[in-house]
């Protein structure tokens, strides 16, 4: 798999987990969320975080939230 075809996957479940985020918020009148390591984890589907992986999370969520 390319890398550009990884991060492009990466984007859209990051994506997917900060709308399910915001979704969660809104429902519950709740001002934020957080997430622990294995709620991502099993949210996002892989069994481990690398430092490569949470740098593109933080890219990614800092332009949405």
């Amino acid at each position: 798999m390319k890398q550009i075809d990884l991060r492009e996957g990466a984007r859209r479940q990051h994506r997917t987990v900060a709308l399910f985020a915001m979704i969660q918020c809104w429902i519950r009148n709740l001002d934020g969320v957080c997430f622990q390591r294995d709620h991502l984890e099993r949210l996002v589907g892989i069994e481990r975080f690398r430092g490569t992986r949470i740098d593109w999370l933080k890219s990614d969520l800092s332009g949405i939230i």
